[in-house]
């Protein structure tokens, strides 16, 4: 085998950063290089290996794709490749493994990959095989230790020419398979094996701390670190030879806390906050509510609409607090009878996608177009989704959300109408960005408000309150290869009455390991609640609500506009509450995955500066925040947050 270089990365940087935020010293070690083609027949059945099984695959003829991710640890090699056979590539920070069907037949529906990992790490993969019109999927999870091997079992649940159990809960045509479906994780025959992963898929012990080296260069090849599994006997036959290795980086403890979300210990989230700034982050008095996203090269996108809603505008801030353009860009530029709604902001690794509502002679939709976080950069088109009819004004985006490799991106949008429920849509585009498709017609019902996120079992979640009763409150699961449907999840429960018809009744949803989190306003009656509160919902792997906790102080004061984040820790919310302008005051609170606060709310800003308008939240990594918000004074500026301690 090849001699793997060890890079040393910062937790959540790009390859290349060199220097530590100062509020996180731990760096994630990467054990990275593959063996070539060549060297494949020398590999050793005797090394730790993961074999990826696939049972009941659709007949179609397509080559399956598997995405291999964990969370919070961005995964960084050298593409590599057997012709005719199995190829690996690094994508946007995970592994995907392609397999030629006719290659993967000649083993049984069998592949084994050579595997290394200095330290236990969860991972999750998803399958995907398609025949053209239709994406079949299937999710398994295994924990990785070092010096075992691994197997994830990928179980399509059955499809077109094989046999299918009519009990099943997972449909043949288009949906992904739940996770209690197709997640079954045991080791192959061996003595003395352990499992790969607990019941839940959660990890069996937690990992120590590791505190690696930071005078290490971030190129620099190094040995093979000492804690690098030797001679340990795979968990598959000594005749199945391997096909393509996949190296897994070593995980320092606060990279990706254990699920939370079934019953796990809470991991330590730290609790000392601070706002390390209040950040210019427009040049020109700002007309229209902020947006805001972090990208991997430091900085913090922020976008808001331009005068008369004509354009969309654009600058960035890093970490130190500096403006990144002298003047801010119109991203979306202004066009002859086109108006423009609600933009919407996400992360696609070193670049952003931005998603707004346009309307003009040809309609009102939802578009999107990809940037250059630093400079606001257009790079491609503007990519229009469905048409909303009848509309006289711009669709209302809610969200916007992407896939962890950055190949699959959800638009949530609704005919915009704060008097009823409307028709709702999710467009779905690449990374390009391009049209996929759009949700069919019935898929998701009327709605008074929509957010979306995308889960690690391979779906999006769109999250919707239909009405202002108990039952107000749902997620939607949609496949994220076709947005094919899947189950219907409620959020709300007596006593809960979601608000409508408020704009500012936003609705927040973030997955969370394997569960999710829903914030949004409520008007429950509550003791000292004299309008609406903040609520926080969360819910397990299965889909089952483990409860929900008042994620606002209860007064008199106006709360609006919820917005939610998981940061691989800790589930963030930030809102904003006021009587007047002499008092607004910009919030934000955390809990840990289970939705137990870790600390009071704490004040963003300084009160009374900040408009009564949206706002935007996103998380650059554990602890590190940034709070986009208009000031009354006219423009925007962005918080950035850090937590450390306990």
């Amino acid at each position: 085998m090849i001699r793997p270089r060890v890079l040393a990365v910062e937790t959540g940087e790009s390859v290349g950063t060199t220097r530590c935020r100062a509020v996180r010293r731990r760096r994630l070690i990467a054990v990275l290089g593959v063996a070539t083609a060549t060297a494949l027949a020398g590999c050793s059945a005797d090394e730790p290996a993961l074999t990826m099984v696939f049972t009941r695959v659709p007949a179609v003829p397509g080559a399956i794709t598997v995405t291999l991710a964990s969370g919070g640890v961005t995964f960084v090699g050298d593409d590599t490749a057997m012709p005719g056979g199995v190829s690996v590539s690094y994508v946007a920070g995970t592994i995907v493994v392609t397999i030629e069907r006719t290659y993967l037949d000649s083993r049984s529906d069998r592949v084994r990959l050579p595997l290394k990992a200095g330290q236990q790490l969860p991972l999750m993969g998803t399958a995907r095989i398609s025949d053209g019109t239709t994406t079949y999927a299937a999710v398994a999870e295994a924990t990785i230790e070092p010096g075992r091997s691994a197997t994830l079992t990928f179980d399509f649940g059955g499809g077109d020419g094989d046999s299918h159990d009519a009990s099943s809960d997972m449909a043949v045509s288009n949906k992904i398979a739940p996770p209690d479906a197709a997640t079954e994780v045991m080791p192959e025959a061996g003595a003395g094996d352990r499992p790969d992963a607990s019941p839940d898929g959660g990890p069996d012990v937690a990992p120590d701390p590791v505190d690696a080296p930071v005078d290490v260069p971030a190129d620099a090849p190094v040995d093979v670190p000492a804690d690098a599994p030797v001679d340990v006997p795979a968990d598959v036959p000594v005749d199945v030879p391997a096909d393509v290795p996949v190296d897994v980086p070593d995980k320092s403890l606060d990279a990706s806390p254990p699920d939370v979300s079934t019953g796990d210990a809470p991991p330590s989230i730290a609790t000392t906050c601070v706002v390390g700034g209040l950040h210019a982050a427009s040049v020109s008095t700002a007309t229209g509510s902020p947006t805001v996203a972090a990208s991997t090269t430091g900085v913090f996108g922020v976008a808001w609409l331009g005068p008369g809603a004509a354009n969309v505008l654009y600058n960035a801030v890093d970490t130190s607090g500096m403006l990144q353009n002298a003047a801010d860009v119109p991203v979306v530029a202004t066009a002859n009878g086109v108006t423009f709604a609600t933009p919407r902001l996400a992360s696609l690794g070193t670049d952003l996608v931005l998603a707004y509502g346009r309307r003009g002679s040809a309609g009102a939709r939802a578009a999107a177009v990809r940037i250059v976080a630093r400079t606001g950069a257009v790079t491609g088109a503007e990519i229009v989704g469905a048409n909303v009819t009848p509309a006289t004004a711009p669709p209302d985006v809610g969200g916007i959300a992407a896939s962890a490799d950055g190949t699959h991106i959800a638009v949530i949008s609704r005919r915009a109408d704060l008097a009823a429920g409307t028709p709702t849509g999710v467009d779905l585009f690449s990374g390009s960005p391009a049209l996929i498709t759009s949700s069919a017609p019935g898929v998701l019902p009327m709605t008074r408000a929509a957010g979306v996120a995308w889960h690690p079992a391979g779906r999006f979640l769109a999250g919707v309150v239909l009405d202002a009763t108990t039952g107000g409150g749902r997620i939607y699961e949609l496949a994220d290869g076709d947005l094919g449907p899947g189950r219907t999840l409620p959020f709300t429960a007596a006593p809960d009455l979601p608000v409508v018809g408020s704009g500012a009744a936003t609705v927040a949803v973030a997955a969370v390991g394997r569960g999710i989190a829903v914030a949004w306003l409520d008007a429950q009656s509550c003791a000292g609640c004299t309008a609406r509160e903040v609520f926080l919902a969360t819910l397990d792997i299965n889909g089952n609500r483990l409860g929900e906790v008042q994620v606002s102080a209860p007064s008199s004061a106006t709360k609006s506009y919820p917005h939610l984040v998981f940061d691989g820790a800790a589930i963030t919310v930030a809102w904003l509450e006021y009587s007047g302008l002499p008092d607004a005051q910009i919030k934000l609170r955390r809990f840990n995955g289970a939705g137990v606060p870790v600390a009071p709310a704490m004040n963003i800003g300084v009160r009374g500066t900040a408009a009564l308008g949206d706002l935007g939240l996103a998380a650059a990594g554990i602890g590190d925040y940034g709070i986009a918000y208009g000031l009354s004074s006219g423009t925007q500026t962005l918080a950035h947050v850090t937590c450390t301690g306990n």
